[in-house]
């Protein structure tokens, strides 16, 4: 008699986490052998497994790293090598389609981490861990975008009830409530619970604060411009030292995954950070000017340019203050 060894139920656990079980379906014991693991090419993990019993089965999960999302071939080879004699050597292998998402949980709700244009907006309620009646026989999502406006596309089961979005969410084979928003221009979703779509009593707001999700392409992008305007700023002068404090713990949450503490840390900040860099620059241009002026050089039109300058940073416009003095300060150079 031979053991023969077979993986099967490849699966994912809370969206990060490979999961497999290895079935000794033979007749006598398997010893033990290497198992491998690659998702998307990207080998994944080797693990050595102790020897199964006939007719017994054991089980192994892999951590799935950040960076590995999208819909991916996961592929388990049982002993690769052939180490071990079986009755069958052509069912060592397994291989599935599977779509990583990396998701936050957060109390009841598990949800996509950052908003993308191509990534998978989901959102699901565990009625075991929330404030909604676990018996309940239905869930309702209530949700908006950029601070609670009306979306630009909604799910099947969708309707408006006072003002605000309310979905028919889906019962899913793990017992929890979910839903898939279509993906839109959107830097925020908020969103919360109820038992029943209009007619529901039982609320679940996360303690009144609700959840959010952010793009991730938005708060990469003020990350950028942040980080562009606090360089700018120190090169040509300004005390930009609070910014980079700022800017640094922005990186970190942004790279940990903490879109929302990102944006919170950075939102405010990249236009005050901004017209601290515009203040200076004016001043360096005002300097050259006058620098050029008592050579005799005629910068009339380059003065011009700072005034209105000036104009836009009391406007509080400082990308626009930041072309009018670099168009003099280009000019300037010129004609000198």
């Amino acid at each position: 008699p031979e053991p023969d060894l077979l993986p099967m139920n490849v699966s994912l656990k809370e969206q990060n986490m490979l999961c497999v079980d290895i079935l000794n379906q033979g007749f006598s014991d398997a010893q033990g052998c290497l198992v491998s693991c690659s998702v998307g090419g990207h080998q994944l993990a080797s693990t050595t497994i102790p020897q199964i019993s006939a007719g017994e089965s054991t089980s192994l999960c892999w951590s799935i790293p950040a960076n590995i999302t999208g819909s991916l071939s996961c592929e388990i080879a049982v002993d690769p090598a052939g180490q071990i004699g079986e009755l069958l050597e052509g069912n060592n292998r397994a291989a599935v389609t599977l779509y990583i998402e990396h998701l936050a949980v957060e109390g009841p709700a598990t949800y996509v981490r950052g908003l993308t244009s191509t990534n998978l907006w989901i959102i699901k309620y565990d009625p075991r861990k929330g404030s909604l009646p676990p018996e309940s026989e239905s869930c309702t999502l209530v949700w908006g975008r950029n601070g609670w406006l009306s979306p630009s596309s909604r799910p099947p089961n969708s309707r408006t009830v006072n003002k605000t979005c309310e979905t028919v969410m889906l019962k899913g084979m793990d017992g929890l409530w979910y839903i898939i928003i279509p993906n839109q221009d959107a830097i925020t979703l908020e969103f919360k619970f109820r038992d029943q779509t209009e007619w529901g009593t039982n609320w679940d707001d996360n303690g009144g604060k609700g959840w959010k999700i952010v793009s991730s392409e938005h708060a990469y992008d003020l990350l950028i411009e942040l980080d562009r305007v606090v360089n700018n700023g120190t090169a040509c002068g300004a005390d930009m030292s609070a910014y980079e404090t700022i800017l640094a713990s922005g990186w970190s949450e942004y790279l940990a995954g903490n879109y929302p503490a990102c944006l919170g840390l950075i939102e405010d900040q990249t236009d005050a950070a901004g017209l601290q860099y515009a203040r200076r620059l004016i001043a360096v241009s005002s300097g050259e000017a006058g620098s050029a002026k008592a050579l005799g050089i005629d910068v009339s039109a380059e003065e011009r340019f700072i005034y209105i300058a000036g104009k836009m940073l009391e406007a509080g416009k400082y990308l626009s203050a930041e072309e009018y003095c670099s168009r003099a300060l280009t000019q300037i150079s010129e004609k000198k």
